[in-house]
């Protein structure tokens, strides 16, 4: 069985894979303490001290950093994050959480990261859900704005109240297949 860190990297080998062989500038790998230390200074919307200290901390976590290739024949990127997201995966229960996504390039309208960071994030969910046999993914406080593009996943609110959204993974794989068949 692998760790969770070989689970994650061969996730963002697989991903960055799959922008490669599409011609997509982007490249994709863990959050970084340097990427880190940005987001904790004010760089985002979110609250990303918290984050990174709640969530980006522990062992089960999954983070997913996307930068801008700036060069592809020098594999040049930028130094600052295009978008993060900070995941977790429960061995136990088989169940991958997503805490945290942001993309901060919603002004840049030819970014190729312009309102696919979500897409992205679910893309790596898959992913490393298929590595491990997960069985579901749970979207953690959703923000509003968000939650109708999760329901064309297949994910719905929890009714525990706990303010989450929940997608059994195979349901998910069969709207994702549906989605881009």
């Amino acid at each position: 069985m692998l760790s969770l860190e070989e689970v994650a990297q061969l996730t963002y080998n697989t991903l960055q894979s799959y922008m490669d062989q599409r011609g997509i500038e982007l490249a994709v790998g863990p959050l970084s303490d340097i990427d880190a230390g940005s987001l904790a200074r004010a760089y985002g919307e979110l609250n990303w001290e918290w984050y990174i200290t709640e969530v980006g901390n522990r062992d089960d976590c999954f983070s997913l950093c996307i930068k801008l290739v700036t060069s592809q024949e020098n594999k040049v990127v930028e130094h600052y994050p295009a978008g993060v997201a900070l995941c977790t995966y429960f061995i136990d229960s088989k169940i991958f959480e997503v805490h945290a996504v942001e993309n901060f390039v919603k002004d840049t309208e030819d970014h190729p990261l312009r309102r696919k960071m979500v897409l992205y994030t679910l893309y790596a969910a898959l992913i490393f859900m298929n590595q491990v046999d997960g069985e579901a993914i749970r979207i953690i406080e959703p923000v509003e704005d968000k939650i109708e593009y999760y329901r064309s996943f297949g994910f719905e609110m929890l009714a525990d109240g706990s303010n989450a959204m929940h997608c059994d993974f195979d349901k998910f794989q069969r709207v994702l297949a549906e989605r881009t068949g």
